[in-house]
């Protein structure tokens, strides 16, 4: 019974993957710039029955759909056409049109005028009771001000480290942003090329209290701070040069020391 159902609906499952996927890489800005123009038009409480129809058209998930209802609230867009938009979209969209399609046709407009009807619905009850103040609170989903005064972070600190042959980082976007003295390594599939250095950073905010996150101990001053990583840096490469040593001679053995015999 289960392989036959399979059978059935698998055709449907893979359609609904190519579509969502085409409506998410060809149409998903179209749509929203369509219900971001709807914006300034006098339409009214009327104009929540396009921006439930747009929200269907929508290929945004629930959490996706909130972020872009973030960015509409900020331009000005009326709760009420944003709470149709918001319904309709978190209930249907082209993907799951197409999986409907395994349940017939009557089963597929029924889904469609149904989600249709509830953004309406949504719309109309935020227009009825809020109409004279805001429903949504996006207070926050504000970004956070960066202290920092350098633009490029990564910039300034490459700048200001050694020069070296190779720079490896992880797939992060904001490292294509420098430009860097030797050649660098971007690997955006693994950690084969940092794991080195992200293990000493966390041995140094395992060692270090003031370099521990989330924690209430912080230097006075830059200098204290450099004092600090200057010994600890001391006594972590003497401990791992004996590391080695040790390793040489007795491959199958032991450490007998730790990290504190070095300090």
């Amino acid at each position: 019974m289960c392989a036959l159902q399979l059978r059935q609906i698998v055709g449907y499952w893979i359609l609904g993957m190519v579509v969502g996927s085409l409506v998410s890489v060809f149409a998903k800005d179209a749509i929203h710039g369509a219900f971001d123009r709807i914006r300034d038009k006098k339409w009214g409480v009327w104009g929540i029955i396009p921006a439930s129809i747009l929200g269907i058209a929508s290929p945004l998930c629930m959490y996706g759909t909130i972020s872009i209802a973030v960015s509409f609230s900020r331009n000005g867009m009326r709760d009420d056409w944003l709470a149709a938009f918001m319904m309709s979209s978190v209930l249907l969209n082209p993907q799951l049109i197409m999986y409907s399609i395994a349940l017939g046709v009557t089963a597929l407009v029924i889904r469609i005028v149904s989600c249709t009807v509830c953004g309406i619905v949504a719309g109309i009850v935020v227009h009825i009771f809020y109409k004279d103040k805001p429903f949504f609170n996006f207070e926050g989903f504000e970004p956070r001000a960066s202290h920092d005064s350098q633009p490029n972070l990564f910039l300034e600190i490459v700048d200001g480290a050694p020069y070296a042959d190779y720079y490896c980082t992880d797939g992060y976007f904001g490292y294509l942003s420098v430009i860097y003295p030797g050649k660098h390594i971007y690997n955006c599939h693994d950690k084969s090329d940092t794991f080195k250095a992200e293990s000493v950073n966390a041995d140094l905010r395992d060692y270090i209290p003031l370099l521990r996150r989330r924690s209430r101990c912080f230097a006075r001053s830059i200098k204290t701070l450099k004092a600090v990583v200057e010994v600890f840096v001391d006594a972590y490469n003497k401990f791992g040069i004996a590391k080695l040593m040790y390793r040489e001679h007795y491959p199958k053995g032991e450490l007998p020391f730790g990290l504190v015999d070095f300090l």
